[in-house]
């Protein structure tokens, strides 16, 4: 009878022992959340956590389900009420889960903020000169519209404006070659995609890119010297009025307390954009925002 009642005994501890390792909680990561802090919080290690989520590979983002093994070791408590039920398997949801600040040493494993915006439309403008090649020459710009967040810190956007070119040099004016000084107006449309790299207040970052930028001509004029004259101009309209001209652009973003210094490279590509702002590439520095 004794043995019989130890064996039940052993049994029954032993169940009991591996109900305890195979309970697991669900928990979606928060922002803020760290492995560690969500390894401290439910009193287990991040090696626990690894183990029991296998395509992790270590790194969380808002969002993430994790699995968490809870063992026999009830979780930490905090100020703020989250109550663990007593079921195999549960989820705590956003208004339920903690929220831990990220430290530095987090900083490998940490839910980016970034991720908040996920998702979202964002106001985004650029005021810009550029510094076309030769002598008196510049290109001034001025656009408005709105990125688009996408996962993993990166943005896709596109925006609309005005785009004003002097060029003095060699211009192509019904067929004909002629070194004269132009000036023209543009409706412009530039696209860019770019990665968003900012610390956790947001307050600094770095935000490299790359885009197209569409010019439609609006109007024009160039103005040429006229021989017999003692070097006297003559102005004269330029037909540009809905022709199209394309370029590259390429370059990085300083982010600073909500505005971002930038500057980068435009690279005409078709001919109308190397006729428009001559035939090199040049540099733009520009203040934007919503970046």
């Amino acid at each position: 009878m004794m043995k019989r009642t130890i064996l039940s005994l052993l049994f029954g501890t032993a169940s009991m022992f591996a109900m305890a390792q195979n309970q697991t909680v669900s928990h979606v990561v928060q922002r803020g959340e760290t492995l560690e802090s969500i390894a401290e919080y439910y009193n287990v290690s991040v090696e626990d956590i690894d183990k029991a989520n296998p395509n992790m590979d270590g790194v969380v983002y808002v969002g993430l389900k994790l699995n968490i093994p809870t063992s026999s070791v009830q979780p930490k408590t905090f100020s703020r009420d989250v109550s663990i039920e007593t079921s195999q398997t549960q989820e705590l949801t956003p208004e339920r889960a903690p929220i831990r600040n990220v430290s530095k040493e987090d900083k490998k494993y940490s839910a980016s903020s970034e991720d908040k915006k996920y998702g979202e439309f964002i106001f985004a403008g650029e005021l810009g000169y550029g510094f076309i090649k030769g002598s008196g020459n510049f290109m001034f710009e001025g656009t408005i519209g709105a990125n688009y967040t996408l996962p993993y810190n990166l943005y896709v956007g596109a925006r609309i404006g005005y785009n004003s070119a002097n060029y003095n040099g060699l211009i192509e004016i019904e067929g004909e070659s002629i070194n004269a000084k132009q000036n023209c107006h543009f409706l412009q449309i530039p696209i860019e995609f770019g990665y968003s790299l900012k610390n956790e207040s947001e307050a600094l970052g770095l935000i490299p890119f790359v885009g197209f930028n569409t010019n439609i001509g609006l109007s024009g004029k160039y103005k040429q010297k006229t021989l017999g004259t003692g070097g006297e101009e003559s102005s004269k309209k330029l037909k540009i009025g809905g022709k199209v001209g394309i370029g590259a652009r390429v370059g990085i973003r300083v982010h600073l307390m909500g505005f971002d210094i930038t500057g980068s490279y435009q690279i005409p590509l078709n001919d109308k954009q190397k006729g428009w702002f001559g035939k090199d590439a040049f540099p733009e520095i520009s203040l934007a925002w919503g970046f």
